[in-house]
């Protein structure tokens, strides 16, 4: 089964004062969309796709290095859904059977985190997945948390929320 993945990371920090964006701040060297990237890697997601926006060329610099795609979101302050259908645009992720999709503002979420969605989407008992916010530990069939898997024959739905 081919699961591939949308890092969401095109928000602009509204609620962060002073212009101070908080994907590119640095944990033990390593900026907080980078290691979002690399835990979803870790995990074996393969392809990914990095959906950036505001501060594109900072966020964009921070992800050279690994072997993600990137696509630039331009309608992203209009919301994440905007950055979710700009995500399922990009050819990469045609052919996946899943796609995970992960803010990438998430530094709690361990790859033992998206192994364990992989791992109940692939047994296909439930059409969308979630880390239960109540217990990391846990995944549950569920409405909108994040991280989350989604089929791509779902993908249409999210394709025309698209502005256009």
């Amino acid at each position: 089964m081919m699961i591939g993945g949308l890092l969401l990371a095109a928000g602009q920090s509204k609620r962060i004062e002073g212009g101070y964006h908080k994907l590119l701040a640095k944990f033990a060297g390593v900026s907080l969309v980078h290691r979002s990237a690399l835990t979803m890697l870790e995990a074996g997601i393969n392809p990914i796709v990095a959906v950036t926006g505001h501060r594109r060329e900072e966020i964009e610099t921070e992800l050279r290095d690994l072997p993600i795609a990137a696509v630039y979101n331009e309608s992203f302050a209009k919301g994440i859904g905007t950055s979710m259908a700009c995500g399922f645009g990009h050819q990469i992720v045609a052919p996946c059977d899943g796609v995970l999709i992960m803010l990438a503002d998430m530094p709690e979420i361990t790859s033992a985190h998206i192994q364990k969605l992989l791992d109940v989407f692939a047994l296909g008992g439930a059409k969308m997945l979630c880390v239960d916010p109540a217990g990391p530990n846990t995944v549950i069939p569920s409405s909108f948390q994040n991280p989350f898997s989604l089929p791509c024959r779902s993908s249409h739905r999210i394709m025309a929320a698209r502005p256009t």
